[in-house]
């Protein structure tokens, strides 16, 4: 992907942040608190990375790998990009509760081996600035994915995605994957904070320094 290309998506991105907040929510409170944890350096240094327009907010490239993946959000060169599908994630056989990384990641092609390689790239200076500023936007995102627990499941339900049900009376059919992306959190968001993602992430950030909230 071109520069100009890959500032089409962000820019279609930050449309997408217009209409719905942030976009996917759960990669953009990951994002943003972990850049409210910078140190001014560190976040100095990877404003050189976010394009001028998105206000060096870090919750605004944090679905990019997400989105370059799909004909309808970025209609250039999706399929130049499906290669990178299985870096998302981590399969274990059937069963087996336990990751081996030389079973279970062949040729470093999962969510490890994407996080070692992209933390290396990023401060690579033989990289040029794209393939830099690339490495950062999957950092980003891979983060949150392998925060997400079914981000490690197993092979035969593709990680939750094949187990089908409903989730709190809603009338449409939808996977435990899709509940641990997206359906738990708005359920929060709708019952305790009025839809507000700025009071949850508020929330969130409290919990951070108060252990007792977490009790």
């Amino acid at each position: 992907m071109s520069v100009s290309q890959l500032y089409f998506v962000l820019f279609y991105q930050s449309i997408l942040f217009c209409i719905f907040g942030w976009g996917p929510i759960g990669h953009s409170l990951v994002a943003r608190l972990a850049q409210s944890q910078l140190d001014l350096s560190t976040n100095n240094w990877i404003q050189n990375y976010i394009p001028g327009d998105l206000l060096g907010n870090l919750s605004a490239i944090a679905s990019w790998p997400d989105i370059i993946l799909y004909p309808d959000t970025n209609p250039l060169d999706y399929n130049k990009w499906q290669w990178s599908r299985e870096l998302h994630f981590i399969n274990t056989p059937d069963w087996y509760c336990e990751y081996i990384s030389i079973r279970d990641c062949m040729n470093n092609r999962c969510i490890e081996g994407a996080l070692k390689n992209y933390s290396q790239r990023l401060i690579d200076n033989n990289c040029d600035y794209v393939q830099q500023q690339q490495a950062l936007f999957f950092l980003v995102h891979f983060v949150g994915d392998v925060h997400q627990p079914l981000h490690c499941g197993f092979k035969g339900d593709l990680g939750g995605n094949n187990v089908k049900g409903l989730f709190f009376n809603k009338i449409n059919l939808t996977n435990l994957h899709e509940i641990w992306d997206s359906g738990i959190i708005n359920i929060h968001l709708q019952r305790h904070f009025q839809s507000d993602i700025n009071l949850y992430y508020q929330y969130l950030k409290s919990l951070m320094f108060n252990q007792s909230l977490l009790v």
